[in-house]
């Protein structure tokens, strides 16, 4: 929450880290826009259409 997050966002996002989760798939604009080296985060299409970058 530091960074400018709110505060259900960022729960999400530490549930998802907790989880040990490899990607947190988001449309929030400004939650993408969040970097951390714990988890990527990525929108629906770029997930599932660059499929090769995960394999």
């Amino acid at each position: 929450m530091t960074t400018g997050i709110k505060f259900k966002d960022a729960c999400h996002i530490a549930y998802a880290i907790m989880a040990k989760a490899d990607y947190l798939i988001l449309t929030d604009i400004r939650m993408l826009k969040y970097e951390t080296d714990e988890i990527k985060m990525i929108n629906p299409v770029e997930f599932f259409t660059n499929d090769r970058d995960r394999m």
